[in-house]
């Protein structure tokens, strides 16, 4: 009560619209009386609320790796069109195979990447630049595949390898040599 006819009321905000209208009916009146038309739009992502998920706990390399990111503000509202700020992602031993984060309209963020390296107690992060420190998902594993021979080689280094090769020769008689067999090394 303002005391001058007037009232104030504060309320917090928690579902974002557009057109919205606060509205006040009295019991001696016939209808409702209407603001004027307000949007409440959703506040920037905090980091509490916010999530970074890997879909398994254990992975083989070059097996695929789906990432899911939440974004939500302080009343708990999806942050939507905010693909661009999802830049400091790590996802440890493996590579992002798509090339950006699909947006789903909801708040969530998904790109793929791809295992490449075996580890273990690998954690995904996320930091907004808005976030003094990132957010990491549950722990995972990357187990190393089974070799494939179309895959493999053999690679040998600068160093000079020699192998001892023997081979026996024979040599005809010329007069007062006498035939002989002995072994040669290459």
């Amino acid at each position: 009560d303002n005391n001058d006819g007037t009232y104030t009321a504060v309320y917090t905000a928690n579902t974002t619209g557009t057109d919205l209208k606060a509205t006040l009916q009295l019991s001696s009146w016939n209808g409702p009386v209407s603001s004027a038309g307000y949007t409440i739009t959703v506040g920037s992502p905090l980091q509490a609320n916010s999530l970074i998920v890997v879909d398994n706990t254990t992975y083989t390399a070059g097996g695929d790796i789906k990432v899911t990111v939440t974004l939500k503000d302080t009343g708990n509202n999806a942050v939507t069109g905010a693909a661009a700020a999802i830049s400091d992602v790590r996802v440890p031993n493996a590579t992002m195979k798509t090339g950006s984060w699909t947006d789903h309209n909801d708040g969530t963020y998904t790109a793929v990447y791809s295992a490449i390296a075996a580890g273990t107690g690998l954690k995904a992060t996320l930091k907004l630049d808005s976030w003094s420190t990132a957010i990491s998902s549950a722990e995972y594993t990357i187990t190393a595949s089974t070799p494939v021979l179309s895959n493999s080689l053999i690679a040998v280094d600068d160093i000079a390898v020699l192998q001892e090769l023997s081979c026996n020769v024979a040599l005809r008689p010329v007069p007062a040599v006498l035939a002989m067999y002995s072994p040669v090394y290459v």
